[in-house]
């Protein structure tokens, strides 16, 4: 009788969650809950269960073998993004958690779905806001740096040697924001997994020099200075990228 309760109790829960649960062996539905029918836009579990196959809920293109494979008890990810199909053929971002329970003396698929769309279209907006802004950003930052260069290089005309420095500085500085942004687009790379980094040995003394001149005229604003002692300039730092540690 406790177990029986037990039971129920277990089954309540169950049905009243609010993230759709479905349990299917060869794609043939054991067993759903009620917000996964409303998840796919059914009117009631027994639509579901009344599925021929419960591949009608996933987008064709998004279909695979791990099905099958987590019947045989094959090592595989429990966790995945993937398209699912509503109903009325509107297709919907799912996160799907599946593993394998026993049912009815069988092993069968246990898989909890929820609805990822709203997430998933949130990132994109955020992707596409951060591409623009950066590109926005990086064609004044690139005049910008153009001109100072001409300047620092002596193309309009000799320029007194304390004027050189700090328009040096600027011009190095120009840089290191066109690398800031930059940085931000490879965020975008890094999470698209298609990053590649470019490492080679760098000198650390030559990386601290560099890195103390860039921010000269901001302690000079402050009233500070960078005092420089006992640099050796013998050990290399092995395989790093300049651009990312003057940022760090």
């Amino acid at each position: 009788k406790d177990l029986r309760s037990s039971e129920d109790r277990f089954r309540e829960l169950i049905d009243k969650a609010n993230y759709g649960i479905l349990v299917h062996r060869h794609y043939q539905p054991l067993y759903a809950n009620a917000a996964l029918a409303g998840m796919y836009g059914y009117n009631s579990v027994e639509d579901i269960m009344a599925l021929p196959s419960t591949k009608v809920l996933t987008d064709d293109k998004s279909h695979n073998s791990s099905h099958e494979s987590r019947l045989k008890n094959d090592p595989i990810s429990t966790d995945q993004e993937t398209i699912g199909v509503r109903k009325k053929g509107a297709l919907i971002w799912e996160q799907r958690r599946s593993f394998i329970i026993g049912w009815e003396g069988k092993p069968a698929v246990c898989s909890i779905r929820s609805d990822i769309s709203e997430r998933i279209k949130l990132d994109n907006m955020k992707s596409e806001f951060i591409s623009t802004v950066s590109h926005e950003l990086r064609t004044p930052l690139t005049s910008i740096k153009g001109s100072l260069g001409l300047v620092v290089n002596g193309g309009l005309g000799k320029l007194p040697d304390t004027m050189v420095g700090m328009l040096d500085i600027a011009y190095r500085n120009t840089n290191r924001l066109i690398d800031l942004v930059n940085d931000i687009l490879d965020m975008e790379k890094l999470n698209s997994e298609s990053m590649n980094f470019e490492l080679i040995d760098q000198n650390l003394a030559t990386l601290v020099i560099d890195s103390v001149e860039s921010n000269r005229g901001f302690a000079s604003q402050n009233k500070s200075e960078f005092i420089l002692t006992d640099i050796d300039s013998k050990h290399p730092l092995d395989k790093a990228t300049k651009e990312k540690m003057l940022v760090a």
